[in-house]
């Protein structure tokens, strides 16, 4: 349960650095 929830964060993590790298990559190209 307790390795559940904390791949579960590590999900929800990767996802936010994911997003945020996309969004200046889309600053930066347009």
């Amino acid at each position: 349960m307790i390795k559940f929830l904390k791949l579960k964060q590590m999900v929800i993590f990767s996802n936010q650095v994911f997003f945020i790298f996309y969004n200046s990559f889309l600053n930066k190209w347009f």
